[in-house]
């Protein structure tokens, strides 16, 4: 029982369940190779958002870090319902725990009953001319992503009104200091979550003009909660709970191979007992291929060929 109390289902796993439901399966499994852990592309791009959300911290002079142990998530949870006392208050990471469902927020802003709820991102946009987002396209992922947060606190907290945003680098501003970034070093022995030393003294006023854009995505967020265009024929509640159920009681979600195999990070050229392959077990379940025939080279491996999606579609 305590292993199922465990498996909660995080903002994290629920956007791996985004990009393909199967993966909840083996995510977290010592077992299946998990490529992201190794790729150092991947790993410098979560490194400049650390850096971006560090710089959003900073206009937030009073702002109050949840930094405890990051598993304990009953301790976390149980920090940031005192700080929710307070009538108005400034929480990063501020973690919120319902029904087997965990999220942790970049920046919350609680004034009363308003809260806004402010996901950081260290992607461009442009604050001058801004028409909104689309749910279904790159940015569908960040939007899921909040919708997610947004449905979580409004459980625990039916009575809160929030309101929901992006903090986006704006591309229509210029940094009116020199080495903004050298302000916010990468540090590899930190006990900060996100592994970033500040400048020792250094103050809202030293970082110049803001290059951050906060952009409302109240819109997309009720249209998600409204018609969920990622998937059809379900609630986002639905949605949710259904990810929840398979990811606690470690059910797979046999999820359609496709063009979005190519990216599986669940992939090993030569699998083995001690080092499965999940993308391997997708294709050899649906395919009934061998392994040596499914590790040979893919439609959607050749490099810019435009057609491959839809090669794949047809089962090629």
């Amino acid at each position: 029982m305590a292993e199922i109390k465990k498996r909660l289902l995080t903002k994290s796993r629920f956007k791996l369940a985004l990009d393909c439901p199967t993966k909840l399966y083996y995510t977290r499994k010592p077992e299946y190779e998990n490529q992201s852990k190794s790729d150092t592309f991947l790993e410098a791009l979560a490194q400049g958002g650390f850096q971006v959300e560090e710089l959003a911290r900073m206009a937030y002079t009073d702002g109050i870090a949840i930094l405890e142990d990051d598993f304990n998530y009953e301790a976390l949870a149980s920090r940031t319902q005192e700080l929710l006392m307070r009538e108005q208050v400034v929480i990063f990471e501020a973690a919120l725990l319902f029904n087997g469902l965990f999220i942790r927020t970049d920046i919350l802003i609680k004034k009363g009953k308003q809260i806004q709820l402010l996901e950081v991102k260290a992607k461009s946009v442009s604050g001058r001319v801004h028409n909104g987002f689309s749910l279904t396209g790159s940015w569908s992922a960040y939007l899921y992503d909040v919708a997610f947060q947004h449905y979580v606190i409004q459980q625990v907290h039916p009575d809160f009104i929030i309101t929901p945003f992006l903090n986006l680098v704006d591309k229509d501003k210029t940094a009116t200091i020199n080495g903004l970034n050298q302000k916010f070093k990468l540090v590899s022995d930190n006990k900060l979550r996100t592994g970033i030393a500040v400048e020792p003294g250094l103050t809202k006023t030293d970082l110049g003009e803001s290059i951050l854009a906060k952009i409302n995505i109240e819109t997309e967020i009720q249209k998600i909660f409204n018609e969920n265009p990622l998937f059809e024929g379900s609630s986002f509640q639905e949605t949710i709970f259904y990810f929840k159920k398979h990811y606690s009681e470690d059910i797979k979600i046999y999820t359609p191979i496709g063009n979005h195999c190519k990216g599986c990070e669940f992939y090993t050229e030569t699998p083995s007992k001690f080092s499965k392959s999940g993308f391997h077990e997708c294709w050899q379940e649906q395919l009934n291929h061998p392994e040596n025939e499914i590790s040979k080279p893919k439609t959607f491996e050749v490099w810019n060929w435009r057609s491959s999606k839809k090669v794949m579609e047809e089962g090629r």
